[in-house]
């Protein structure tokens, strides 16, 4: 789960930055990032 939630880490930092207009990316950018904080509260890590 913690390499996931890195991936997803990553996966949204560059889907933001290249498909900053595309909503559909932002969107999904949004899910990760709320999985992101569900990783941060386990692992205790950014």
């Amino acid at each position: 789960m913690q390499r996931d939630c890195y991936e997803f880490r990553v996966f949204c930092k560059t889907t933001f930055h290249v498909s900053l207009k595309q909503v559909h990316s932002l969107l999904v950018c949004g899910l990760l990032i709320m999985c992101m904080e569900e990783c941060s509260l386990l692992t205790g890590q950014e």
